[in-house]
């Protein structure tokens, strides 16, 4: 009740934004779009005629082609609502008339691989990234940037423009990595306050999503970790906290490991916040504070929950993501502070937490 209330009195004051009107236009049309999408297999599960499957991922979850002009509003409204990157939005502008420039270059460069494949394995993005660049200055189009030419191949290939069948598909991985996946794309989220497809679309972005998981385990498969990411956004598990993107409170987000801290190599401020204690096996406890830099201490002394003081005194391997806020912003308010907390621990369900 807590989370719905303080919901409700932030968006009460988002519809004074006039980018509210776009986030609620936009989410009409796809709440109808899915609506339809899902009358339409009901029916066609009834009839018992066979459903159209795309050729890349026969075993996976699947997004529905969408029509262009949905995937075009969604492409605006991410766009208005993420924060102003000059680069990124001048370049969109600039590659959006060259549709099939880019379906060229794709053809030229993905051997049979899907356009997922195309963003996920680096190597295979950078040749498709060289060819696109090549014939835009043949047309004398310039900095353009390698995040907005990979947007624009996954937005036509949403829009289903992309008419090239693929004939190759990868192994599937033998380690479980979802949950590598999911802390490290959320890491990158609530930092960059970005899309999980804008986060892989971008190469300095995507870099950073491979540091992540390093840090959590070295030695893994960075290649199979980003394929997990892409699976746990099909079936849209990595859709950001509402209360995360309404509310900022001069948040600022850094990860510490706990070797890190136990040994003072860092410092911790003494803001109001929420910190998350996460390892290689997914997310292990959530809480708030009105001071981090007292409370990191509490629980590396003696966490006073039962489960996560057992596993400190025996892991060390952890890490802890600090979202420090404003000490002059609402969140020095506990009841501000539960309510984000609480939806943290809904959306992550951290093995140590009772859920509220």
């Amino acid at each position: 009740m807590l989370t719905i209330y303080f919901l409700s009195s932030v968006l009460r004051r988002q519809l004074r934004n006039r980018l509210f009107y776009v986030w609620a236009f936009a989410g009409f049309v796809f709440v109808a779009s899915a609506s339809q999408l899902a009358n339409c297999q009901e029916l066609t599960a009834e009839s018992g005629s066979p459903r159209a499957v795309e050729p890349t991922e026969p075993t996976e979850p699947t997004e529905p082609t969408e029509s262009t002009e949905l995937v075009e509003l969604v492409e605006l409204v991410e766009a208005a609502s993420e924060p102003v990157q000059d680069s990124f939005e001048a370049s969109i502008i600039k590659i959006k008339p060259h549709n099939e420039l880019i379906v060229q270059a794709f053809k030229e460069t993905s051997d049979g691989w899907s356009s997922d494949e195309v963003i996920l394995q680096i190597e295979l993005n950078e040749k498709f990234l060289a060819a696109v660049h090549e014939k835009l200055k043949i047309l004398d189009v310039a900095e353009v940037a390698d995040a907005a030419i990979n947007w624009r191949l996954m937005t036509l290939r949403k829009a289903g423009k992309l008419k090239i069948k693929s004939t190759r598909r990868a192994k599937r991985s033998q380690q479980d990595v979802q949950p590598l996946a999911e802390i490290a794309m959320r890491s990158i989220q609530d930092k960059s306050k970005l899309s999980s497809d804008r986060i892989m679309a971008d190469p300095v972005l995507r870099g950073e999503f491979d540091a992540v998981v390093k840090g959590l385990q070295s030695g893994v498969d960075l290649y199979a970790v980003r394929k997990a990411a892409f699976q746990l956004r099909k079936i849209r598990r990595l859709q950001p906290e509402l209360i995360s993107r309404l509310a900022d409170w001069g948040r600022v987000v850094a990860t510490y490991s706990i070797a890190d801290l136990r040994s003072g190599a860092v410092g911790v401020d003494p803001h109001p916040g929420v910190y998350i204690f996460r390892d290689k096996t997914g997310y292990l406890y959530i809480g708030q504070t009105e001071n981090l830099k007292k409370r990191m201490a509490e629980h590396l002394e003696e966490s006073h929950n039962p489960l996560l003081a057992k596993y400190l005194k025996a892991e060390v391997e952890a890490t802890v993501e600090l979202h420090s806020f404003d000490p002059k912003s609402r969140a020095k308010e506990v009841r501000v502070r539960r309510a984000y907390e609480s939806e943290l621990i809904r959306s992550r369900k951290p093995k140590f937490n009772v859920l509220p």
